[in-house]
């Protein structure tokens, strides 16, 4: 009884997952998901997303399997979940770039510091790290560039990943370098202790007793 219980549980919450992704996606593609599927892409996904709750409301689909329910499920997943994520990253892009040059100013700030603290670090590292900025603005505003050129509806060239990744990389070489500690000051000479200094030696014979 208890795995007849749990399998009719699972069976409901399946079903229920399919009949919400049908509804989610039917409401998003006339709003905030429309300019990231081309239209004729995006006309054919709604008749398939009307067949599927025709299906679903039929005799056939109010009463079927778990499996059929997912597959089900998988399939509108296919078409809907690419668009779905090109909304998701077209989003996030924005904030991710933004907070990568913040990154990159910081370090510009870093390496021409004149602070004590950073007196260490010699020009061959400085001029390392500023190749290393470099790099990272040019790779960022070439893949802006070809992201601008795509429509919307195409898969982004640049994600918020590798944006996260080039940040990271940009990361592990820079603060390495610029967080090395000051080396302490060479410790100071020895100084001779008291009973090791030498004693002024008298001339041979002063203060001798006479015979």
């Amino acid at each position: 009884m208890e795995q007849q219980d749990r399998i009719i549980r699972e069976t409901a919450d399946t079903r229920n997952a399919l009949e919400s992704y049908i509804y989610d996606l039917k409401a998003k593609l006339g709003d905030k998901l429309k300019p990231y599927a081309e239209e004729s892409a995006a006309a054919a996904f709604n008749t398939q997303l009307e067949d599927m709750e025709a299906w679903l409301y039929g005799d056939e689909g109010f009463d079927s399997t778990k499996s059929v329910y997912a597959g089900k499920l998988a399939t509108l997943r296919s078409v809907g979940d690419p668009i779905q994520q090109r909304w998701d990253e077209a989003s996030k892009r924005e904030p991710a770039r933004v907070e990568f040059c913040r990154q990159l100013e910081e370090y510009k700030t870093l390496v021409k510091s004149t602070e004590e603290k950073y007196s260490h670090i010699t020009d061959e590292e400085r001029n390392k790290v500023r190749e290393e900025v470099t790099a990272a603005e040019s790779w960022l505003y070439d893949q802006l560039a070809k992201q601008t050129e795509l429509p919307s509806y195409d898969d982004p060239v640049l994600t918020v990943a590798a944006i996260k990744e080039r940040q990271n990389a940009v990361a592990h070489a820079v603060l390495p370098v610029m967080n090395r500690p000051k080396p302490p000051p060479p410790a100071p000479a020895p100084t001779p202790d008291a009973d090791e200094k030498a004693v002024t030696p008298q001339p041979e014979g002063e203060g001798a007793e006479t015979p």
